[in-house]
């Protein structure tokens, strides 16, 4: 569900920020700029526009640093779901071996009372 927003997110950005083009940038500082973008959104993009290291770029070149840097944002996204769900997996695995624990002990338990009987 979070990678599907991010995708909208970062087609939105595209779209808004490819609207302007200018002759002379950094395109190094665009692009660390769009990759900051999802992090902390500017309100110059908020609003639909380029932020300000993008100004004096051409479309073409906005457009590719910013399918470079939504490419790499969601690469980061899904490195940060698959750390997560390994720990998941390995607390998971610690819980079936105290579950599997608990279960022999219940067992011990419960061949200690074979023969035993209750008056009432």
């Amino acid at each position: 569900m979070r990678i599907r927003t991010a995708a909208i997110a970062a087609a939105l950005l595209l779209a808004t920020i490819t609207a302007c083009s200018g002759s002379s940038a950094d395109p190094d500082a665009c692009k660390a700029d769009l990759l900051q973008q999802p992090k902390e959104p500017t309100e110059t993009v908020k609003e639909g526009k380029r932020p300000a290291a993008c100004e004096g770029l051409d479309d073409k070149t906005v457009e590719r640093l910013t399918g470079e840097a939504t490419t790499e944002w969601l690469e980061t996204l899904s490195d940060s779901y698959d750390e997560r769900s390994i720990g998941l997996e390995e607390e998971l695995a610690d819980r079936r071996e105290e579950l599997t624990d608990l279960q022999e002990d219940m067992d011990r338990l419960g061949k200690g009372l074979d023969g035993v009987t209750t008056s009432p």
